[in-house]
């Protein structure tokens, strides 16, 4: 079983382009598995101003799991920490930011993680509500390359 981490950090731990790829190999893996899905758009504009005053963040996708309802998703492409065994680092306050989500909307939030290493086969869930009981806060500054 992973170990997840949440910790403050100026740092992104993955490029946008990361991301997008990440997302785009999730989206081919509810597609294969035939899970109803529907992506949450990331523009400025479909985003009320309102919510941003709640500063909660907006998932990447809404998964519909049949006779129980949705989860919201947000897909990580980040590596395991190399200092902790089985783990993975993300950022402390995107954490509260879903879990404040979470809380204003009563739907589950989750992280779902995986890289190439695993080819985009092998996906890491966890929920968000999750992560603060199981995480250690750690703060970590290094240089973006």
């Amino acid at each position: 079983m992973s170990v997840f981490i949440s910790y403050k950090s100026s740092e992104r731990l993955s490029h946008r382009e990361r991301g997008r790829e990440a997302e785009r190999r999730f989206k081919e893996w509810l597609d294969l598995h035939k899970i109803p899905y529907w992506i949450v758009r990331q523009d400025l504009e479909s985003f009320s101003r309102a919510l941003r005053d709640l500063f909660v963040k907006r998932p990447d996708f809404m998964i519909l799991i049949p006779h129980f309802g949705f989860l919201m998703v947000d897909v990580k492409n980040t590596d395991k920490l190399k200092w902790i065994p089985d783990s993975f680092g993300l950022n402390q306050e995107e954490v509260w930011k879903y879990v404040k989500l979470e809380m204003l909307t009563r739907v589950p939030v989750w992280f779902v993680i995986s890289n190439e290493g695993y080819g985009f086969k092998t996906w890491f869930w966890i929920p968000v509500s999750k992560v603060s009981q199981v995480g250690e806060e750690k703060e970590r500054y290094s240089q973006l390359i």
